[in-house]
């Protein structure tokens, strides 16, 4: 079991959404939590005890940035996808999300990235940026695109 005060560690708004599920899922020894995050991969996949996984139960409590928490991917490549995802550096921020894991998608390197949602408010697109006002005179990258078809089995949704 966490311990008693998990979910004050986690901030004043955290205990209302989908933050402390992570936190919970992501709770326990390396093996329970391997497999647990294995019955989200499965069967395209499987996430083991020596794989990366962000949050760490209550005792890291960071959202996994792609381009900067250490583990995920080398130093280049997280280089190189924060200048593919930010058009514009300042104040930008590279994508995060509440779950991410390194696991073996058939027998190769893989990602997870899970974006929970406590409730359909949650999903609007209010907030989304137009990718064209950020880079004038040039195409638009379909970022969320690019996600979406690197989605294994078509369990993802962007």
């Amino acid at each position: 079991m966490p311990p008693h005060d998990s979910l004050d560690r986690l901030g004043p708004n955290a205990p209302r959404g989908s933050k402390p599920r992570c936190h919970f899922l992501t709770h326990g020894t390396k093996a329970e939590v391997a497999a647990e995050l294995t019955k989200l991969v499965e069967p395209w996949g499987h996430v083991r005890p020596d794989c990366r996984w962000l949050p760490r139960g209550f005792e890291c409590t960071d959202e996994a940035k792609l381009a900067e928490s250490p583990g995920f991917l080398p130093p280049g490549i997280q280089e190189a996808v924060s200048r593919w995802w930010l058009a514009a550096r300042r104040g930008a921020n590279t994508p995060n999300w509440d779950l991410a894991s390194t696991c073996r998608i058939q027998r190769r390197f893989g990602l997870m990235f899970v974006e929970a949602k406590a409730h359909v408010a949650e999903l609007s697109a209010a907030g989304c940026l137009n990718r064209k006002a950020e880079r004038p005179g040039e195409p638009p990258e379909d970022r969320p695109g690019a996600l979406a078809a690197a989605c294994v089995g078509g369990r993802g949704q962007v």
